[in-house]
């Protein structure tokens, strides 16, 4: 038990399981925001089309032209390594796990904010979109569970401080913060690294099929 509660995701894993409804209410409130704007998509489809046309120019011609132009290119390793960066480097590292450093919940607060943005502008409600989440839903699963594990970790840090402010003794729980803290950055780094290299393979692929 030592043994694995010192491995990487031990950490991570170990509270999952200590606090099982904590994890499932962080679960249902973020997937909840994302179905919620989902839903309301098709009743402003007008916004709906200025987001998604938003999105497509930050890909093209923004601050993420740098993805777009790798999966332009056709190569699946620098495709996934661009969308990795992005999703780990920027969206979790920069924006989820560093801010919830100085700013109790911040990350969290951001994550469900993504959460419904990104299900405002991916609602299908335009023709042919559905099709193309066959395979991409997958990715989705995978992208937006890592996002969930982050947003675990930095709700249970302010509280550790807390508990260790209240009962210490504080060493111990600040510690045991840092251990999910880190547990949650290792984990979020492989789940993304899998869902970048899959991405970028199926998204790749069937563009080449479709020219063939």
């Amino acid at each position: 038990h030592l043994a694995r509660r010192n491995m990487p995701f031990g950490a991570l894993f170990g509270e999952v399981a200590r606090r099982p409804r904590l994890f499932l209410t962080v679960n249902a409130v973020l997937y909840g925001a994302f179905f919620f704007f989902a839903c309301l998509a098709p009743a402003v489809p007008v916004a709906n089309m200025r987001l998604n046309g938003l999105v497509a120019s930050e890909f093209q011609d923004g601050s993420l032209s740098y993805v777009g132009e790798a999966y332009a290119g056709g190569e699946v390793l620098k495709a996934a390594g661009a969308t990795f960066l992005h999703n780990f480097g920027v969206a979790t590292v920069l924006f989820t796990f560093l801010p919830s450093l100085l700013i109790p919940f911040a990350g969290a607060f951001k994550t469900a904010l993504s959460f419904s943005l990104v299900g405002f502008a991916m609602a299908p409600i335009w023709t042919g979109m559905a099709s193309g989440f066959s395979f991409h839903c997958i990715t989705m699963v995978l992208e937006l569970e890592a996002y969930i594990v982050a947003s675990f970790a930095v709700i249970l840090l302010p509280v550790y401080v807390l508990l260790g402010l209240s009962k210490g003794p504080f060493g111990a729980h600040l510690l045991s913060g840092l251990r999910l803290f880190g547990s949650a950055v290792i984990t979020t780094a492989v789940m993304l690294a899998v869902a970048a290299l899959y991405e970028a393979a199926t998204l790749i692929l069937r563009s080449e099929e479709r020219r063939v």
